[in-house]
């Protein structure tokens, strides 16, 4: 398949959240595709499963790997194509569970090791068999809620717990709220909030509801202050998560990403992403960075990935606590925030072995131009009156 020419975004300001960058990264090495599954593990995102652009239900997975850049495909897993499944991982190890196959609904787990590059089939969960579901962890607990029992209505309340360790699995309380599938999750803290979904009648849901592992019991969020969405992605965010795209129907498709507070209950917009409105997306964290792509707009599905790097910010009165670059691959300029104005600083930029390839000055613009450097992973080092800045980045062709 052919790869989309490395695009590099416009810096995006999202206001007291600090800035957040999109970058778009190379496509996945494989065919376009809604409602595919992805989990991260081994300091990677993995990606598969999923309904192509053939109608076909597939079940190839691939590994993005953030350090280089670059995809590869891994084995296949041991099971019938199907989407609509959900994805997640424990102790460095990525799951897969249910979804719809061609002879119906699925309650199968299956487990990937990346250290052996090898599946294998776990206990079914023993529930009704279900698509659509939403999964979290916390800890080393694993969690499937929602998703839909069979056709029609017949959608689903209910949380199971996996404990990965024991291979076992138990029920918790159900989700408060209409029953519901596609609905969007992050977990962050001891806690995981679900948003939103797609109730029996086909309404889309703007509901929020918290579920806390330690008291093993649920409470209401504040609402999603826009118009109900289902097919939309969760992330953990700094301070809480995002909900990113979606759809309001079966015609109306969403680019908008929301940031919820946990502290403060509320939601906020982020700049919209810049790929194109779509729902069915899929994708993970890695090391505070958001992964995300492929989906449908209901005309054309997708394989672009993209890339969102969070500014957390920083207080000036306290100087230079933390950097972040971005676009981060960059093909060219590196914007850097976090460091507080005033005179330059010197800086230093250091290859993988630690060698210095290149001294210079971080002038009051924040922008340092890499694009003579070879491709690879390097640190940028500030030398700040508090003590020296690192961050890590990546020069892609």
């Amino acid at each position: 398949m052919r790869m989309r020419s490395l695009l590099i975004t416009a810096l995006l300001h999202a206001g007291p959240s600090g800035a957040q960058g999109w970058v778009q990264l190379p496509d996945l090495p494989a065919v376009a595709r809604d409602d595919a599954s992805a989990f991260a593990a081994d300091s990677a995102v993995f990606v598969g499963t999923g309904m192509d652009v053939g109608f076909q239900l597939t079940n190839d997975w691939h590994r993005w790997d953030p350090a280089t850049a670059t995809w590869s495909t891994i084995a296949p897993m041991p099971a019938t194509p199907r989407q609509y499944g959900t994805g997640f991982s424990v102790g460095g190890f990525g799951y897969h569970f249910g979804g719809v196959e061609a002879a119906g609904l699925s309650n199968e787990l299956f487990v990937y090791l990346p250290v052996n590059e090898v599946w294998y089939a776990l206990d079914t969960m023993p529930g009704l068999p279900r698509s659509g579901s939403a999964s979290f962890v916390l800890g080393v607990r694993a969690f499937i809620v929602g998703g839909r029992v069979g056709p029609g209505t017949a959608l689903t309340d209910e949380l199971w717990e996996y404990f990965p360790f024991l291979n076992t699995w138990l029920p918790r309380p159900p989700m408060p709220g209409p029953p519901r599938h596609l609905a969007a999750v992050f977990a962050q803290g001891g806690k995981a909030y679900v948003v939103g979904g797609r109730a029996g009648d086909g309404s889309p849901l703007n509901d929020g509801w918290c579920y806390d592992g330690i008291t093993d019991s649920w409470s209401a969020i504040a609402p999603l202050p826009a118009a109900g969405r289902f097919g939309a992605e969760g992330f953990r965010w700094p301070g809480g998560g995002i909900v990113l795209a979606g759809a309001t129907s079966d015609s109306t498709f969403l680019r908008e990403c929301w940031r919820y507070d946990e502290a403060a209950d509320s939601w906020s917009p982020l700049p919209e992403f810049p790929g194109a409105a779509r729902k069915g997306g899929t994708g993970a964290v890695v090391d505070g960075v958001v992964h995300y792509g492929t989906g449908s707009d209901g005309m054309q599905r997708y394989a672009d990935w993209w890339a969102l790097h969070a500014d957390v910010g920083f207080d000036p009165a306290d100087g230079p606590t933390r950097i972040v670059a971005h676009p981060n691959p960059t093909a060219g300029d590196l914007h850097v925030t976090g460091i507080r104005s005033g005179a330059p600083l010197p800086l230093s930029i250091l290859d993988p072995a630690g060698r210095s390839v290149r001294t210079g000055t971080f002038a009051q613009d924040r922008i340092v131009d890499v694009s003579d450097l070879q491709p690879g992973t390097y640190h940028l080092v500030l030398h700040a009156p508090g003590g020296p800045r690192t961050v890590r980045f990546i020069r892609i062709p």
